[in-house]
């Protein structure tokens, strides 16, 4: 578990476990015009909550991929989740994906805090020498989130694959070990950890 301390909040960073998060999960991304954050992904949204959570199940036991909770430490709800998907001992690079927020917290400094503990995870424990963040060329805040953390686009591609009946392109960013090292260094001498 790592905690993770924003303006607003306290929040920790834990393995994700589908029967537990599942049912607090599904209603912050379904509902009250909230299927919108699915837009720019293959699945979802889902129907019921078993639904989701057997979705969920599918991260599970998986050697490939890492699964997180975001949770509220003051209350123990989660307020988001995401990925480290595509890991492999034969490759120096992961990628973080499915980084999925509820609508009352964006803005706030979750997701960019969530994402940095996810960074130390890739670089410290994993120890890659490489971070790739992937998202449709239409999500503005996906790609402003991978700018302010301090990925650099390196590609984009047209035509990636289909989603929602629509012909995605991609927007491709990278970070680097020592680019991530220096960054975490100047976070430490500032003070804003």
């Amino acid at each position: 578990m790592r905690r993770l301390e924003t303006a607003d909040a306290t929040l920790e960073l834990l393995p994700l476990e589908s029967s537990r998060d599942g049912p607090h999960l599904y209603p912050l991304f379904h509902g009250n015009g909230r299927e919108e954050i699915w837009s720019y992904l293959r699945d979802g949204p889902f129907r019921t909550v078993d639904e989701y959570v057997r979705h969920l199940d599918s991260f599970a036991g998986r050697h490939d991929l890492l699964a997180f909770v975001v949770r509220d430490a003051t209350c123990a709800k989660p307020v988001g989740m995401s990925l480290i998907i595509r890991i492999s001992e034969r490759s120096e690079s992961v990628e973080i994906a499915y980084a999925l927020f509820a609508p009352d917290v964006h803005g706030k400094g979750v997701a960019f805090a969530a994402v940095q503990a996810l960074l130390k995870c890739v670089f410290q424990d994993l120890r890659k020498t490489c971070c790739v963040w992937r998202c449709d060329s239409m999500n503005a805040k996906s790609a402003g989130l991978a700018r302010k953390l301090g990925f650099r686009q390196t590609e984009e591609i047209k035509g990636d694959f289909v989603v929602k009946g629509r012909l995605r392109d991609s927007l491709v960013f990278q970070m680097q070990a020592q680019d991530w090292q220096a960054q975490d260094r100047s976070l430490m001498g500032s003070g804003t950890r």
